[in-house]
């Protein structure tokens, strides 16, 4: 019971320190471009920076939760008492190959550094 509750601290954490900067992130970046939009166009457009990602982050919800569930009918494996899906191990590095792509594309092609914010 012990390990388990260890393990179970560390999976919260874990959780909670994602969830943390998934909600305390997105609008640091979001000012910072519509700022520079605002500057660029001359238009103000913040509902489109605020309400489109929750669009996109629904359709990825979707897609994500279907793979899941092909994943999880995959055959079981019994170890020891334990039995579960080939998928629960297939998961993981899958959820880590996006990582890795989202980290390469936000480092190539997000730019939080705008040229007017060196002038002022």
């Amino acid at each position: 019971m012990d390990s388990s509750l260890i393990f179970g601290i560390l999976f919260i954490l874990g959780l909670a320190g994602a969830m943390a900067g998934w909600f305390l992130l997105p609008p640091v970046f979001i000012s910072d471009i519509t700022e520079d939009d605002e500057k660029t166009t001359g238009e103000l457009k913040a509902g489109i920076y605020k309400g489109f990602p929750s669009i996109v982050l629904n359709l990825f919800q979707i897609v994500g939760i279907l793979i899941m569930g092909v994943l999880l009918e995959l055959p079981k494996i019994d170890v020891g008492t334990a039995n579960f899906s080939i998928g629960h191990v297939i998961w993981g590095p899958i959820c880590s190959l996006i990582l890795i792509v989202a980290y390469l594309y936000s480092r190539k092609f997000v730019k939080l550094d705008f040229d007017w914010e060196k002038e002022e």
